[in-house]
């Protein structure tokens, strides 16, 4: 008696074990994307129908191979539902466990499954995996294996993520094919200001990365006409930039030439020396630059007859943006018509009591050489040109670029205001 019960439940397991055929998987996925994907769905109504279509489902994402968790990830809206991502990440696990490839693309699958507060912890799962380094080797999973590095930035500024990161990703470059170089310059962007990564980390992976641009730029495409597009040109200007080759803090400032300024006779930033500058890399499109003002303006009042030069520093957009007092915004083509956008730069200043100089440089004003890959980026530079703070972000309270700026003129042996500055944030 006890041996046919003992075979009722093999078979019972061997059918539970019984492979999900893909059309149902595929089908189940469908059906949960039109109810997760249907934005006119509250988000609690939404979870709650979500949560009876598992409960009552044939199957649980528990039962599903790994290749079948990964067709997942074509069905975006999954991202939405928080009791998806659970069920997913759940059903993971197993897979992670593993020290072979299949754990760690589990481990990358997982990251496009992130809930708020996790990103660090599931990326730096990813990038610490074992096997990890080994799809770093394969075109196939690199890219998808580096988007899941970079998975928590925007979260976390700073992190461990970066640093384990570039260490595993510097000796696989050689093997990247073009997606991966794409996303390689990703990090490395990203590397540039992570505090995690140690100057020698990042200027090993800068040199493999010069090395595998140059086979990138090699390659080119031949266009209709005959002749090569080159690429790779943008990735030269980032890798030998003075941020990246370490020749940016406490560094004479690289030079930013001026093509327009508000203010008589200043051409370039040079010209400035002997005074603190405080540089704002910005642009008329740019939401949290136009929200910073407040905060500009009032280090402008601040330090009013005192040797501190602020400067706007935006460049040639091909476009202006007009503000309006209820939020409405215009924009007006200046695509080959540098005169206009200048024009329209001081109607621009003079609606928004922009007190401060404003100038137009030669370059973009997505400086590479201050690594600005996002503005507003604040930099700050000594009496005597050099480089001491910089990517400082205007938005946050004034009083701390204040507190550097009434040092420096201190340690330049030039007058400071007295009374430290209110901790208040102007900006809204």
């Amino acid at each position: 008696m006890k041996r046919f019960i003992y075979s009722l439940m093999a078979l019972a397991i061997v059918a539970c074990s019984k492979p999900i055929p893909n059309e149902q998987v595929t089908a189940f996925y469908e059906e949960l994307q039109q109810v997760v994907g249907d934005f006119r769905i509250m988000q609690p109504d939404m979870e709650q129908r979500v949560t009876q279509m598992l409960d009552s489902n044939e199957f649980k994402f528990s039962d599903l191979s790994f290749e079948q968790l990964q067709m997942s990830r074509d069905y975006r809206a999954f991202v939405r539902s928080a009791v998806v991502k659970e069920a997913i990440n759940q059903a993971l696990q197993k897979y992670i466990a593993q020290n072979d490839t299949i754990g760690a693309r589990a481990a990358v699958l997982a990251c496009s499954y992130i809930d708020k507060g996790h990103a660090e912890t599931k990326a730096l799962q990813a990038v610490a995996h074992p096997a990890f380094a080994q799809l770093l080797q394969n075109p196939n999973d690199a890219e998808d294996a580096l988007i899941a590095g970079i998975a928590y930035m925007g979260e976390v500024e700073q992190s461990q993520v970066m640093g384990k990161l570039v260490e595993v990703l510097t000796p696989n470059v050689p093997k990247l094919d073009d997606n991966g170089l794409n996303k390689a310059m990703r990090v490395f962007q990203t590397a540039i200001n992570d505090t995690n990564v140690t100057p020698e980390q990042l200027e090993a992976l800068r040199v493999a990365l010069v090395d595998r641009n140059t086979k990138f730029k090699a390659d080119g495409e031949a266009a209709k006409d005959g002749s090569i597009i080159s690429y790779g040109k943008d990735y030269d200007a980032l890798l030998n930039s003075a941020i990246a080759k370490g020749e940016l803090m406490n560094c004479v400032a690289p030079e930013i030439n001026f093509l327009w300024s508000t203010k008589k006779d200043l051409k370039k930033l040079s010209d400035l020396k002997g005074k603190v500058v405080v540089v704002d890399f910005w642009a008329t499109w740019c939401g949290p630059c136009f929200r910073s003002f407040p905060n500009i303006r009032a280090l402008q009042e601040r330090y009013e007859g005192y040797d501190v030069e602020i400067v706007g520093v935006t460049s040639l957009q091909g476009r202006h943006v007009r503000r309006f007092e209820d939020g409405r915004t215009e924009s007006v083509d200046t695509r080959n018509n540098p005169d206009e956008e200048y024009k329209l730069m001081k109607e621009f200043m003079k609606n928004h009591d922009m007190t401060w100089t404003v100038v137009f440089s030669e370059g973009s004003c997505f400086d590479k050489n201050y690594g600005v890959f996002g503005i507003p980026h604040v930099a700050i530079i000594d009496a005597e040109g050099v480089v001491r703070y910089n990517a400082l972000r205007p938005y946050e309270a004034p009083f701390h670029e204040a507190e550097k700026i009434d040092a420096l003129l201190k340690e330049a042996g030039k007058k400071a205001p007295k009374d430290p500055m209110s901790t208040e944030n102007f900006a809204k």
